[in-house]
């Protein structure tokens, strides 16, 4: 099997990671799981800080959902990861 081509930025691994959500198969690297990862916690961050300037719950809510919405790209990024560090021979 081989490994998907390196990433060029950070918003590709984020595109990469919601264009293969649902893919537990084969594998990725380090810089696709870390793109992902950093632009859901920027995502996450923001609309945190837009709860408290707003002071309502509408983006609790989005936060929320998209939280939901993001678990599973998340998952099947960090299996693909994990996949790879197994097979590349690191522990």
């Amino acid at each position: 099997m081989t490994l998907p081509p390196p990433v060029r930025n950070i918003w590709g691994a984020y595109r990469g990671g919601w264009r293969r959500y649902a893919d537990f198969r084969g594998r990725s690297r380090l810089s696709e799981y870390l793109g992902f990862f950093a632009v859901n916690l920027l995502i996450g961050l923001l609309l945190r800080m837009a709860e408290g300037w707003s002071g309502s719950g509408f983006f609790f809510m989005m936060g929320l959902f998209y939280g939901l919405a993001a678990l599973l790209p998340g998952l099947a990024i960090t299996v693909r990861l994990i996949r790879y560090g197994l097979s590349s021979g690191q522990s």
